[in-house]
């Protein structure tokens, strides 16, 4: 990547910030404005700010659990590690109890049907 195409992508970057800036001035209780700057400032490593952001956004959504999860992303990124670690509990406490029981039943899914598989062959 040249020099004069990272300035156009810095720039343009930039340019949808300010527009979303302005957004969440002209609409301060939407949410989504704070999510989408939240995670342009997040993508840009401006993690304080991306965390402020987050943090107006679950003013708004408080039971939010992918936003608290963004939230303890974006603050483990900034080595912000005690802070995370509380994000995520509110990510476990928000999710209900079935999706996540469905999000380990599925990732442990290959190793379940590898044990029923050796279990089969066992018995032949």
């Amino acid at each position: 990547m040249t020099f004069g195409v990272l300035i156009k992508i810095l720039t343009r970057d930039m340019q949808v910030a300010r527009l979303f800036n302005e957004a969440a001035q002209m609409a301060p209780e939407d949410a989504d404005v704070h999510i989408v700057l939240g995670v342009l400032y997040n993508l840009s490593r401006e993690y304080d700010k991306a965390i402020a952001f987050f943090q107006t956004a679950l003013k708004l959504k408080p039971q939010d659990y992918s936003l608290w999860n963004k939230l303890g992303a974006t603050q483990a990124n900034s080595v912000q590690s005690a802070d995370a670690i509380l994000a995520y509990q509110q990510v476990y406490l928000y999710t209900s109890k079935s999706s996540c029981l469905f999000g380990l039943l599925w990732y442990s899914l290959p190793y379940l049907i590898e044990h029923m598989h050796l279990s089969q062959n066992k018995k032949l």
